[in-house]
């Protein structure tokens, strides 16, 4: 105790007058700090919010306290911070080198394809894993340009063969004609040809699957035969416009084929005069033989022995 005060403050409020001594009662009070002593309560504040930071100071006393982020996503708009949620994903498509073997064939191919997902926020990245649910490719259309997307979902169609639904979701949403010819003639997925609108390009197709096709072989490669004649067939199903059909039977003698050969399927054969076997000799052993005979189908050229 000072010795002016030996015998007693002379309080004023909180302070005394003689020595300044402070005592915690009977402040004055100025919002959050008192006039007299200086002191400083926990109520009163007037607060003030920083610029760009979610922290807000007093402007009597200089005492700090953070305040609730003003979230956009995982972002502040207020002072920038990152939060683990909300984010905004942009989808990338990243190069590749992956192979698979051909469906008709153990020729080895090379393509491209996989994503990540960015948050265009904040910058941060995940892979994907493109597996996904046929629904789900209904959401992936925020990629960062129309090329990657175009690139993702061609990916999609030529590598997934596993769900089916999920290749022609990715069709659905492509709208590039060429592309779709490609994957047409690529990949043998005839469905692609409920997007092509255009009969000449449907035929083309046709006319580019004929090539492929021998009337002549049918019947030693019969397999490969009836499922190419079958898938052609589907594609010239497609085609309404008469004209179109018939500028095509007559470029493409394979076609014509088809088309004839289908009514024998349905039908049955129409047969003609009976062909006579064919008599030689094995110049090898020294022995003849004789070939029975035979009737030929006067459409589609099938032979049958007798």
């Amino acid at each position: 105790m000072n010795w002016k005060c030996l015998f007693g403050h002379q309080w004023d409020g909180c302070k005394c007058e003689k020595c300044t001594s402070i005592r915690y009662k009977e402040h004055k009070w100025n919002d959050c700090k008192c006039e007299k002593c200086g002191a400083i309560r926990n109520e009163g504040h007037k607060w003030v919010l920083l610029e760009n930071k979610c922290i807000k100071t007093c402007s009597i006393c200089g005492n700090e306290h953070n305040v609730e982020h003003t979230w956009d996503g995982c972002k502040c708009e207020r002072c920038g911070n990152i939060r683990d949620e909300g984010h905004k994903w942009v989808l990338f498509y990243i190069d590749r080198t992956v192979i698979k073997y051909n469906r008709y064939s153990d020729e080895r191919k090379v393509h491209y394809g996989n994503c990540i997902k960015r948050c265009s926020d904040c910058g941060k990245e995940h892979s994907i894993d493109v597996r996904l649910k046929a629904d789900d490719i209904l959401t992936i259309d925020n990629f960062y340009s129309n090329v990657e997307r175009k690139k993702f979902l061609e990916d999609i169609i030529r590598n997934y063969d596993y769900d089916i639904s999920l290749r022609k979701k990715a069709v659905n949403k492509i709208d590039d004609q060429k592309l779709l010819v490609d994957l047409v003639k690529d990949e043998k997925l005839l469905f692609i040809l409920d997007e092509i609108r255009d009969q000449n390009i449907i035929a083309d197709i046709a006319d580019d699957f004929g090539k492929d096709f021998s009337h002549t072989f049918y019947w030693s490669l019969h397999e490969k035969n009836a499922r190419l004649e079958n898938e052609i067939y589907d594609i010239l199903e497609r085609i309404t416009d008469q004209k179109i059909l018939d500028e095509l039977i007559e470029k493409n003698d394979e076609i014509n084929w088809i088309l004839k050969h289908k009514i024998c399927r349905e039908s049955g054969h129409d047969f003609g005069n009976i062909v006579e076997g064919e008599h030689g000799y094995h110049e090898h052993n020294n022995e003849g033989y004789w070939l029975s005979d035979y009737m030929v189908c006067k459409r589609c050229g099938y032979e049958k022995f007798i």
